[in-house]
């Protein structure tokens, strides 16, 4: 009767162990065994460490040099036969310069004046050009100048000496783009006021 208790304390005891047979226990190196966290599971291994991102590959911008500056200005471009406080076209217009006052000094008025007009510029001084960027072919803006001022300006083939008045060719220019001779510079003119001569 003793031993039939005792299997029987033995088989409930084994059914009773019998349903956590399938998770193993854990054993510790104290030899102790722990029951694993049901959350992770027993045979997972750790994620392997991504490799460190390699540059070899990556493009770089040291050396790269932009092919201008942004703020870089643009190009000068002529803006045309200066005349007073405005610009005329010179392929449409002359400036026309007349005098409006003689008392107590001379005083000017300036006006663009059509190409197209049959009397060009008939009471004042005609400036045709402000510089050769004006005039087409070649052609250099030159101003005419006798005794009394200019007798006017205008393209012409050659700039040189005196013409057959009797009066000094003086080649015109713009001091933003000079195109004067070797050794020669843009200069403001003392004989036409708001124009530059080559010296």
């Amino acid at each position: 009767m003793i031993r039939r208790a005792v299997v029987l304390v033995a088989c409930v005891a084994v059914a009773a162990c019998s349903g956590a047979a399938d998770t193993p226990l854990l054993g510790s190196q104290d030899g102790s065994t722990t029951q694993p966290d049901a959350t992770t599971p027993v045979d997972a291994s750790p994620e392997p460490e991504a490799a460190p991102p390699s540059d070899a590959g990556e493009p770089s911008d040291a050396g790269v040099v932009d092919a201008a500056p942004k703020d870089a200005a643009p190009p000068y471009q002529d803006p045309g036969v200066a005349c007073g406080t405005t610009d005329c076209d010179p392929s449409a217009d002359l400036c026309c310069r007349t005098v409006t006052s003689y008392y107590p000094q001379m005083t000017y008025a300036y006006a663009c004046e059509s190409l197209g007009d049959l009397v060009k510029c008939a009471a004042g001084l005609a400036i045709y050009c402000d510089d050769d960027e004006d005039c087409d072919g070649g052609q250099i803006c030159c101003g005419s100048l006798g005794y009394s001022g200019f007798a006017g300006v205008q393209c012409q083939a050659t700039c040189t000496g005196y013409n057959i008045y009797g009066q000094q060719q003086i080649h015109f220019c713009d001091p933003k783009a000079p195109d004067c001779d070797v050794n020669q510079q843009c200069v403001p003119s003392t004989q036409l006021s708001g124009y530059s001569v080559c010296q």
